[in-house]
């Protein structure tokens, strides 16, 4: 009986390959020693406890240039960082038996590469590839708080009826505040608050949570020297018209452009405690504003790391519809990159 292993390792986003090898002594790099173990699973239901499955598989780390040790083919794969290189990629190791066809022995990832003592092969642990999962924070972001004014955006609560009366303490969607927009240079500008509106003054209190999501800032990717705001995002849409918001995803920070119509730096300021202007620009989004003198509703939407002030709030989803979305990162800082079959998923109702 002819079985033969092929090893394919992937780039850092699971695609393309990065390199394949196999015990085929045919195939163009015939470095892959026969796998001794399988991965397994077992289970303790009676302490609820389960392993991850598991393989170890060793590549000879054949010199491409055989008057010199030191230019091994798997040790070309690791610049830079070294072993660690490959921990974390993607990893598929599938078996051939007597020409039948391949089927996949493990689909997962690597967890660890270590040097054989003999310096001429390397040992990499196969784990299944909910190693990731095991690994991956599953809500570490959230954008469903409000912070002008301070609320949940879609609302949250139970409401449940008895003989035709509802009964509950909803907390319903965060309503909109009225304010008038001016221009003050080409991509900038900003909400001034109606104070008029009765009770505004009370919901626009300047907290230290709302003040701190607020001013938070980092560097914009790819320019260390420009900041940005880093927790907020604004919605605005006509006050008379209503209908759905624009979004402005990006202001910078203290942006020569963001000032008010007295030429005046500006993020927000305050009348008795209460905000009374915001300052906004589209210079790094290139996203729509208002126009001058135009009457809007703005909200300031939180859109940061989950906190004990700012917390995702969960509501009218299915079980596979919250899977689905940890799976693919939803809540999270960075892509999960796990596998899963949606259309699976979405049937657990």
């Amino acid at each position: 009986m002819a079985v033969v292993y092929v090893l394919t390792v992937y780039d850092d986003d699971d695609s393309p390959p990065l390199f394949d090898v196999s015990t085929d002594p045919a195939h163009a790099r015939p470095y892959l020693k026969a796998p001794l173990g399988f991965p397994e699973q077992e289970v303790n239901f009676a302490k609820g406890t389960a392993s991850i499955g598991q393989v170890n598989v060793q590549i000879v780390d054949v010199p491409t240039d055989p008057t010199d040790q030191d230019t091994g083919y798997l040790t070309s794969q690791l610049p830079d960082s070294g072993y660690s290189a490959l921990n974390g990629h993607r990893a598929v190791l599938t078996e051939n038996i007597d020409a039948g066809g391949a089927t996949k022995v493990i689909d997962g990832v690597i967890r660890s590469i270590r040097l054989l003592d003999t310096f001429s092969s390397y040992d990499l642990e196969l784990r299944d590839i909910r190693e990731r999962e095991r690994k991956t924070k599953a809500f570490t972001t959230t954008t469903t708080p409000t912070i002008v004014p301070r609320g949940v955006l879609d609302g949250y609560g139970i409401q449940f009826a008895l003989f035709a009366t509802t009964f509950g303490y909803p907390i319903g969607p965060t309503l909109p505040i009225k304010a008038q927009y001016r221009v003050s240079q080409a991509n900038s500008g900003v909400f001034f608050v109606d104070l008029k509106v009765e009770g505004v003054t009370e919901l626009l209190q300047m907290t230290a949570p709302v003040r701190d999501a607020l001013e938070s800032v980092t560097e914009l990717a790819g320019s260390p020297d420009v900041l940005v705001y880093d927790r907020w995002k604004l919605l605005w849409r006509d006050h008379a018209a209503g209908g759905a918001y624009t979004e402005l995803e990006q202001n910078a920070h203290y942006h020569p452009d963001l000032s008010d119509i007295t030429n005046r730096s500006v993020l927000f300021r305050l009348t008795d405690g209460a905000l009374r202007a915001i300052g906004v620009n589209n210079v790094i989004s290139g996203d729509t504003l208002p126009s001058d003198f135009q009457i809007c509703e703005f909200i300031v939407q939180y859109d940061g790391p989950i906190t004990d002030d700012w917390r995702f709030h969960l509501q009218g989803l299915t079980a596979g519809e919250l899977l689905r979305n940890l799976y693919r990162g939803d809540y999270s800082e960075e892509d999960p990159r796990i596998r899963y079959n949606s259309t699976a998923l979405l049937k657990l109702t």
